[in-house]
């Protein structure tokens, strides 16, 4: 079983008494769906070949690509994650005001179900 340093909503390394602190199994996989979530959609500043364009000449969100390509590609990066079985639940919430998306879903993994839950 794969271990990694358990990071906060911040990406920053969580520690405890001045050690770090480890996930492994479902939550290592929940982390790393959230990770790749964070580099894919919002972009990664050193290689902005990575993810895809968020912002268009109307602001946020408006670059022209389709949503349904956008919720494609957030699928794709769930089922596309180590360790990830299959996709059971998948859902996405848009706020007309913010423009902000909250992806929601369920994910069948090595070691059993996780549930996602990520503003964008």
């Amino acid at each position: 079983m794969a271990t990694d340093i358990k990071i906060d909503n911040y990406g920053n390394p969580v520690t405890e008494n001045g050690d770090l602190v480890l996930v492994s199994g479902r939550e290592e996989i929940a982390q790393r769906i959230k990770s790749r979530f964070r580099t894919m959609y919002r972009g990664w500043s050193y290689d902005t070949r990575l993810g895809f364009p968020t912002v268009g000449k109307g602001g946020m969100y408006d670059n022209g690509t389709p949503l349904f390509v956008r919720l494609a590609m957030l699928r794709k990066y769930i089922k596309d994650t180590k360790g990830v079985l299959s996709i059971s639940e998948f859902d996405v919430v848009v706020d007309p005001t913010t423009k902000g998306m909250v992806v929601v879903a369920k994910a069948q993994t090595e070691f059993g179900e996780i549930e996602i839950g990520e503003t964008l």
